[in-house]
């Protein structure tokens, strides 16, 4: 073996060590979506995430969507879009960024974990470093009606929502659907049919979206995240 080929192999483990080193520090946030239980099937929702197109799970028991975003734990601030309407702005067969179609309703919000103060704990019961929350609804006024990189977006109508709330270390503040979603649509029928029209139409997006490697897997009986898969 010469020289050159020790220089080239010790590279290549160097790069394959930084990568996994990468990859190692990043871990899951988890993100849920709260129907009420009046209805009887959850819709099935789109959700992207930095380029990739996130796996959804839907939990017709408690009435969730639950999504996963794989990001950097030292991380605490995201952007949170709800728009059924968004589209990408392309330029001789390159897609430089997302966008919302020009007067299209929409909800904007920007989500700061910060550290919360700890509870109250009997003697020796060791402590877990706890967060909460800052959550402010925005305007999104930018050039072009451009969608900032790295934005958490849930292809969904923002009329439907009641609020963001809650959230702690690891999961998101959540997205509570409002109670009369039924009335506001016309039957859960109807709801199905257009939720199943935003579905569809997110084909359009969609190719331009890997899906992420990250998936969980969801207990329906005990509703909590059992494992990470590659």
């Amino acid at each position: 073996m010469n020289m050159k080929s020790i220089i080239f192999g010790f590279l290549g483990l160097l790069i394959l060590g930084v990568v996994h080193k990468a990859y190692a520090q990043k871990s899951l946030f988890i993100g849920s979506i709260q129907f009420p239980s009046t209805l009887q099937l959850v819709p099935s929702i789109r959700v992207y995430y930095a380029g990739s197109k996130i796996v959804c799970e839907t939990d017709d028991n408690s009435k969730k969507v639950i999504f996963s975003v794989p990001e950097f734990k030292q991380r605490t601030f995201f952007y949170l879009l709800i728009s059924s309407d968004i589209e990408f702005c392309s330029h001789e067969n390159t897609v430089p960024f997302l966008k919302l179609k020009r007067n299209c309703p929409y909800k904007f919000y920007a989500l700061q974990r910060i550290p919360a103060e700890p509870k109250k704990r009997k003697k020796n019961e060791p402590s877990q470093p706890e967060f909460t929350w800052i959550i402010k609804e925005l305007n999104l006024q930018l050039p072009d009606d451009r969608i900032p990189d790295e934005t958490i977006i849930v292809r969904y109508s923002p009329e439907y929502v009641e609020a963001i709330e809650g959230g702690n270390a690891i999961e998101f503040p959540k997205i509570i659907i409002k109670n009369d979603i039924l009335k506001l649509a016309g039957s859960e029928v109807k709801l199905h049919e257009i939720s199943n029209s935003w579905f569809l139409a997110a084909m359009n997006t969609d190719t331009i979206h890997e899906t992420t490697q990250a998936e969980f897997i969801v207990n329906p009986q005990a509703k909590t995240v059992l494992a990470m898969t590659a």
